[in-house]
């Protein structure tokens, strides 16, 4: 089922955004700041009007942050964070390994999935809470 309407309480805000990848630099290592500030921005700023359902939307943003590198470092922690964020908003909550989420995003960032590919991993791995 399609969720077409405009929910932008699903969404995650730049400042939510942040908060997290400076937790994500602080906890786990590297550099924080930004390559395109603008790109996050628009990246979290289109989950707001947006068309497709909660998997689609976590989907967008693990896809877009990882794909498009907007920060210095800790693109790919912050995309999975972010997208387990939308999710969590929703009443959904990921099972998932590591090692498998790693492996996913690895592929992600080397744009070897397609964008359709991380929503079915969504699917198969998210319950409801």
């Amino acid at each position: 089922m399609v969720n077409e309407s405009s929910d932008s309480g699903i969404a995650a805000s730049f400042e939510e955004a942040l908060r997290l990848y400076r937790a994500i630099v602080r906890e786990t290592g590297g550099e924080f700041g930004f390559v395109s500030e603008g790109t996050l921005r628009y990246i979290l700023d289109s989950l707001a009007w947006m068309r497709g359902d909660i998997f689609s939307k976590a989907a967008y943003v693990i896809h877009e942050i990882a794909a498009k590198h907007p920060l210095v470092n800790g693109n790919k922690r912050l995309a999975f964070a972010l997208g387990a964020l939308v999710l969590r908003k929703a009443g959904y909550e990921l099972a998932v390994g590591f090692d498998v989420t790693i492996a996913l995003m690895l592929r992600v960032a080397r744009g070897e999935v397609s964008k359709k590919e991380p929503e079915s991993w969504l699917r198969n791995r998210s319950k409801k809470i």
